[in-house]
């Protein structure tokens, strides 16, 4: 099998994840609460790991305006949910 199979083999497997941990992400936002900047780190780094990038760069920056205590940015939200409706 080659790597490019392995690799899209994995991604696969690990989409279901991806949309778990999404709809978690989505759910603390809603709520407010401290642990959506935790999740949305982890998102950022595991999305990128298994190459979906775009979602990574958008968990990070849900992350960086939770750090700093800037508004977060309802497009990146949107964009996130309509790959979330992908996976």
């Amino acid at each position: 099998m080659s790597i490019d199979a392995v690799l899209a083999e994995l991604r696969t497997e690990y989409a279901p994840e991806l949309a778990a941990e999404l709809d978690r992400l989505f759910a603390q936002l809603a709520e407010g609460t401290t642990e959506a900047r935790r999740t949305a780190h982890r998102i950022g780094g595991t999305a990128g790991s298994y190459g979906f990038d775009e979602i990574s760069t958008l968990a990070r920056a849900i992350e960086t305006a939770l750090e700093t205590g800037a508004p977060v940015d309802e497009a990146a939200v949107s964009a996130l949910r309509r790959h979330r409706a992908s996976l």
